[in-house]
């Protein structure tokens, strides 16, 4: 290495002043000769000439940067027009305007810098928007986050002047145009991932000729109008701008496909399917922008902050074209990040974020297999990454894809690093609960999401109703109902506050409390809520969406249960033909409207009707879920039922004692769905006569209900009376009359004296 390759070392005295020692002895040993200005005379002029003489004089100027201004010219004498800079900062633009190989080192936060006094804030905002220049300048940079790495990256630099020499020596013009290729390369991709690339001292004037043409191109280039971080975030501010953008391209692209399709009428089936994604995506275009915001925060990665830029002013084609242009360099970056993973976790992370961006693109653009790939390249290469995790186990669980998701929501909690993460986190992992029926741990992660939301949002935030209701919803299916009321109309409450009565959020709300006031035999209040969802819900996302099936359903339901069955049945029928046109035969939603529909049929005597839509719902929970679910033990039931209506009660018996199995372990052996079971298989042994079985059955059911809904409860009277026409047929009748009389006065408090 020739003597006379010297390089300018620019950094603040006061927290770096061990680094730029350090860095000076590492140029040393690599026979380079380290230049530095301490001493800075008062005039301003004179110190621009001083700094400017010897950073001519040098091939190279490396420039540490930290969280510190550093010493400056005296503000008061800058001549009028001169904006404010301290020493450090001169250097640094000294090194542009000379066209010197510039390297930066760019120290966090965190860095372990040498203990000074703090500085005002007006100097701390001064480098703040110095740091911010050095993210969108095209100079080659890299982040340092300790002494040991500033060393590292040193050696690198020694590395690769020597590969540079070897090329010098081999051919002058292989030289020349190698030096403009790479110049014009890096002003290409702007603010890309710094690497260190080499000095060359003692080039002859042809050299200089190239370089200067170089300095023309770059010159140009650098002349396409960039906006800082900053300007950037201000493109979000109003998110429902970029929204209303977002949403009129899901639309186009939509309506573009199904255009397509409608030319051979043989794709209504795709078209929708295409029709069912585009309203899916149109429900999270609110998430995807303040995804994108969360990831301007800080310091976000340059190519992250240019797609959403791009996004932003041209749109969604732009930003994904630009993205997968990207790739190399992502790829670059994540390899390079990948080695210092534990100093810099929050930087690599950072490095993924364009594809878990581009994944977000894709789901607005109805493309979901992409998206799932780009999940799980992510959590491949972060599988400490709490986000990451998170988002494909959603993904995973949106899909119906229950063993696959869990692990993933699982590790998202364990390695949740702040109390946002944990909230979001504990709240998809206790959604996930929720469906598979783990009550307890359900419970325990929803109120820890809900104690955190409102910490950290505040109790009037739609993330916190979203909390609210999916505890609600679990101690729905607990049977608690009077704690569950209070929360849904809590939620219900924040989301028309916040988003209008005509949002499908608030429909939702409608729904739930709807089905809790019917749990609480509350029907006249609960048909409206459950009209006015519907008709939200149809009105926001169409007549054939999944969720007005969930709607459908729902109504029917409440109608069945006020008797209204030919009323109920089409409603039935039409959530089942939306479901397995949006999900396909199999799916655990087309298996729920198999069961409902099943059970009005029942109902109505069409008993043969209703038979294969049983087995065929039971099925699909089988599979789906296992073995021993709540929802597999709701359908065996269902079909025992049906079995022992038809006299087949050799076949019933067994279906009634495994439901009965495990909804005890599901809910516990004091549940009201424990008592249930224990009536539906003491009706059958009644039906056998094997009444000595029956009555032991039927008192712990009866004990079970009055200590769950109290004794003055219609379904204590049904029991009670059941239980004294067991007692009358075993000639009891002195035991089963004060049961009837008893019944008798509950059914008379609960329904009045003429009520059938």
């Amino acid at each position: 290495m020739p003597a006379s390759t010297r390089v300018f070392v620019s950094a603040t005295s006061g927290d770096l002043g061990s680094v730029r020692q350090l860095v000076k002895e590492a140029l040393l040993s690599m026979d380079c000769h380290p230049v530095e200005q301490t001493n800075f005379p008062p005039d301003y002029r004179t110190v621009e000439e001083v700094l400017k003489e010897k950073i001519a004089g040098c091939q190279a100027v490396l420039h540490i940067v930290g969280m510190r201004y550093g010493a400056e010219p005296d503000p008061a004498k800058l001549p009028v027009g001169i904006p404010r800079r301290s020493f450090t900062q001169m250097e640094y633009d000294l090194a542009g305007q000379l066209n010197k190989k510039l390297y930066v080192f760019l120290c966090p936060g965190d860095f372990p810098y040498d203990e000074c006094e703090l500085e005002p804030p007006e100097k701390q905002q001064l480098q703040k928007a110095h740091r911010a220049t050095i993210f969108v300048d095209p100079h080659l940079r890299t982040e340092v986050a300790t002494r040991e790495h500033v060393g590292a990256k040193v050696r690198e630099l020694q590395l690769e002047l020597q590969q540079l020499r070897q090329q010098v020596r081999r051919s002058t013009h292989k030289v020349l145009i190698g030096i403009a290729a790479l110049v014009v390369v890096l002003c290409g991709i702007g603010y890309g991932v710094a690497r260190l690339t080499g000095l060359v001292g003692g080039v002859t004037e042809q050299v200089a000729d190239v370089r200067a043409g170089v300095v023309d191109i770059r010159q140009a280039v650098e002349e396409v109008p960039k906006k800082t971080v900053e300007e950037i975030k201000k493109l979000y501010e109003d998110p429902d701008v970029l929204t209303g953008k977002l949403k009129s391209h899901i639309r186009q692209r939509a309506d573009e496909q199904i255009a397509e399709l409608r030319k051979d009428s043989s794709n209504w089936r795709k078209i929708d399917e295409i029709e069912k994604r585009r309203d899916q995506q149109l429900d999270g275009v609110e998430q995807l922008v303040a995804t994108i915001r969360d990831g301007l925060a800080g310091n976000p990665d340059p190519i992250f902050t240019e797609a959403a830029r791009i996004l932003a002013e041209q749109g969604v084609d732009e930003a994904i074209a630009y993205l997968q242009a990207k790739q190399p360099a992502i790829e670059s970056r994540v390899k390079a990040t990948k080695t210092r993973r534990d100093e810099a976790q929050s930087d690599f992370h950072q490095s993924l974020e364009p594809w878990l961006l581009e994944a977000d693109l894709h789901e607005t653009n109805l493309a979901w297999n992409e998206a799932m790939r780009l999940y799980e390249r992510v959590a491949a290469e972060a599988p400490d990454w709490s986000r990451a995790r998170r988002q494909l186990g959603g993904l995973l669980n949106d899909l119906a894809l229950y063993p696959e998701a869990e692990p993933h929501l699982q590790a998202a909690l364990q390695l949740a690093s702040d109390d946002r993460e944990r909230s979001v986190a504990a709240n998809s992992l206790g959604v996930f609960y929720v469906n598979t029926a783990q009550w307890e741990q359900a419970e325990s992660l929803l109120k820890q999401s809900l104690e955190l939301s409102e910490k950290l949002h505040g109790s009037d935030n739609p993330a916190t109703a979203t909390v609210l209701n999916n505890l609600a919803q679990l101690l729905k299916d607990t049977n608690r109902l009077a704690e569950a009321e209070p929360l849904m109309r809590r939620a219900l409450a924040i989301d028309e506050q916040s988003y209008g009565d005509e949002h499908p959020p608030v429909a939702r709300h409608f729904n739930n409390l709807a089905q809790l006031l019917q749990d609480t035999n509350r029907l006249a209040e609960a048909e409206p809520l459950m009209r006015r969802g519907l008709e939200i819900e149809e009105k926001s996302r169409g007549v054939d969406h999944p969720f007005v099936a969930i709607q459908l359903n729902n109504l029917a339901q409440s109608l069945q249960d006020m008797n209204r069955l030919v009323e109920a049945e089409p409603l039935m029928r039409r959530a089942l033909a939306i479901d397995e046109q949006s999900y396909g035969a199999t799916h655990p939603r087309v298996a729920i409207d198999l069961s409902n529909l099943a059970e009005l049929l029942r109902f109505t005597n069409r008993l043969a009707e209703a038979e294969p839509l049983m087995r065929r719902a039971l099925a699909t929970y089988e599979q789906t879920f296992g073995a021993e679910h709540s929802l597999v033990a709701v359908q065996l039931n269902n079909l025992a039922a049906l079995l022992q209506a038809t006299n087949r009660l050799a076949e019933a018996e067994p279906m009634y004692r495994r439901v009965l199995a495990i909804d005890e372990q599901l809910y516990g052996a004091d549940h009201p769905k424990v008592a249930i079971r224990l009536n539906n298989l003491a009706s059958l042994l009644q039906a056998t006569n094997r009444l000595v079985e029956a009555e032991p059955l039927m008192r712990r059911a009866l004990a079970i209900d009055e200590q769950s809904y109290g004794a003055e409860h219609p379904t204590v009277a049904i029991e009670l009376n059941n239980l004294a026409l067991l007692l009358k047929a075993t000639n009891r009748p002195a035991e089963a009359e004060p049961l009837m009389r008893r019944a008798l006065a509950i059914d008379e408090q609960s329904y009045g004296a003429e009520h059938p």
